[in-house]
């Protein structure tokens, strides 16, 4: 449904719509939403909307928006909770007035002014979804010309922000440039909710007692939790302080001519360090609980999740996150009561860490969850930079991949996926869906592909794209069982769709990895 007016809009001045107070509540309110809804907030078309808050124990609410009333009593813990019926779209910036009437008769009510209608995403991940659009690609450019006052942004500070060149700067960039993206395409109000932590595992976005139900998370944290790995880590912490200012000292001391000092010893880290950083039993759950509950139960069209990174420090953890990204999705689902709201990810894109082609394969085993999609980005990575600056073409594929499978819209929108294999003639021929117009090579030939007989020794192969599939081989390989491609950290590849969406890395065989 197309919202008539939206592009005529943009010409607002952001300024208009917000200069106004965050939140107005009469000053002896008791009646209090909760933190999400806020001025300039976007609420979700199309479905049910839920509004909640905290009252005085028995106090009678009343929520009012675009020509509804919904009552409801605030229980003895204070809390209450309304469903809006489905809202259609609208650009008209309008109020949601919400009411009190305590049992002693006290009234009071809140305000929330310039709501819009239109479709909401929750965005979330660690820090190449939090990093803001100054870290990005042509920042300047990309700032003057964010002005689009139907985007409106809820970080965290939790305020919602419309979308201006002096408020932009606050986005994430990943979110800002999906969010744009849809906005261009579908011309109706866009609202993101984006909270995310860098450097931040997995197991710190789910509810602790999921994590405890995984086998092997349960397993590491037992294993860390041992007095002697703890005392361990806190020596290693101490130890790995004091070598950085022996270090600098060192440095300086270089600096000024002095050749003859020694270069300090690195501490030798512990066994298990990494594994204690990352399931420290007291952090499981924390962030779920402190970021994504209070959000819950929001109404929202999807979810965008870009993460995988600090899960990555070992090949056990780059493995199981085959197993713990899944629980993540359905626990997220359960909580929200939504069904199988549409869940997007970002797979790992091309750097030097060397476990990151495993955690991959985890991320494109997580396709078989029912209403997912994943965003490859094996091409747009930076071999120097963990967080590398084209965060528009990450934003781009997330929304393509919306459009096609929330959306609806013609057209590829997803990157080829190998499917299936058979050997003939001493050459393995392989199969892709999402092909969209046909595959092609990026530059001159196919480059990335491995090929392996049953003794599992792989080597380098040729490889060319004949009627849509892809044809492996190597002289070295006789009998050849297994292809692998762009089966690496950093690899060199350049399988694509004609619609220049890059094919996600890949094996054919299920070889044990370590």
């Amino acid at each position: 449904m197309k919202c008539k007016g939206c592009l005529s809009m943009k010409i607002i001045a952001p300024s208009i719509l917000i200069g106004l107070p965050f939140l107005c509540i009469n000053a002896e309110s008791q009646v209090k939403p909760a933190a999400v809804f806020g001025n300039n907030m976007v609420l979700q078309r199309g479905i049910p909307v839920p509004v909640w808050g905290t009252a005085p124990p028995g106090a009678r609410i009343v929520v009012e928006f675009a020509g509804q009333k919904q009552e409801t009593l605030a229980g003895k813990n204070k809390k209450w909770v309304v469903k809006l019926e489905p809202l259609r779209t609208s650009c008209d910036n309008r109020e949601m007035l919400i009411s009190s009437t305590a049992a002693n008769g006290n009234k009071s009510h809140a305000i929330i002014r310039n709501v819009l209608v239109g479709d909401v995403w929750f965005c979330s991940g660690q820090s190449n979804i939090h990093k803001d659009v100054t870290k990005s690609n042509n920042a300047v450019k990309e700032i003057s010309n964010a002005d689009w006052p139907l985007i409106r942004y809820n970080g965290d500070s939790s305020e919602w922000q419309v979308c201006s060149p002096l408020t932009v700067t606050n986005f994430s960039a990943v979110s800002y440039f999906f969010g744009r993206d849809l906005f261009k395409e579908l011309n109706v109000p866009i609202g993101l909710i984006n909270r995310s932590v860098g450097a931040t595992a997995i197991q710190l976005w789910m509810p602790k007692q999921e994590v405890m139900n995984i086998p092997y998370a349960r397993n590491i944290i037992e294993k860390v939790s041992n007095p002697c790995v703890q005392n361990d880590v806190r020596e290693f912490t101490r130890n790995i302080k004091i070598y950085r200012k022996e270090i600098n000292a060192w440095k300086t001391a270089k600096s000024k001519g002095n050749k003859d000092v020694a270069k300090p010893v690195p501490p030798k880290r512990p066994e298990l360090y990494h594994q204690a950083l990352n399931y420290q039993e007291r952090k499981i759950g924390s962030l779920y609980k402190s970021l994504v509950e209070p959000v819950i139960p929001y109404a929202i069209r999807g979810i965008i999740w870009y993460q995988g990174e600090r899960n990555s420090s070992f090949a056990e953890d780059s493995y199981a996150y085959r197993e713990m990204l899944p629980v993540l999705i359905k626990s997220w689902r359960n909580a929200w009561g939504a069904g199988n709201i549409p869940f997007i990810y970002v797979q790992l894109p091309n750097f030097t860490y060397k476990h990151w082609h495993i955690t991959r394969e985890s991320m494109l085993k997580c396709l078989a969850v029912k209403n997912t999609g994943m965003a490859v980005t094996i091409d747009i990575g930076d071999t120097n930079d963990i967080h590398p600056g084209n965060k528009q073409d990450v934003g781009k594929r997330l929304a393509l991949i919306a459009f096609k499978r929330v959306y609806g819209k013609d057209g590829e929108g997803e990157s080829p996926f190998y499917e299936s294999m058979k050997i003939k003639d001493g050459k393995i021929i392989l199969t892709f869906k999402n092909t969209g117009s046909g595959l092609t090579a990026k530059g001159n030939a196919l480059k990335g592909f491995e090929i392996a007989g049953k003794n599992q020794n792989f080597y380098p192969a040729k490889a060319g794209i004949k009627d849509n599939k892809v044809i492996v081989h190597s002289n070295k390989v006789n009998n050849p069982v297994a292809v692998r491609y762009a089966w690496a950290p950093d690899p060199d590849c350049n399988l694509y769709n004609k619609e220049s969406l890059p094919a996600s890395p890949f094996r054919t065989d299920e070889w044990k990895l370590f």
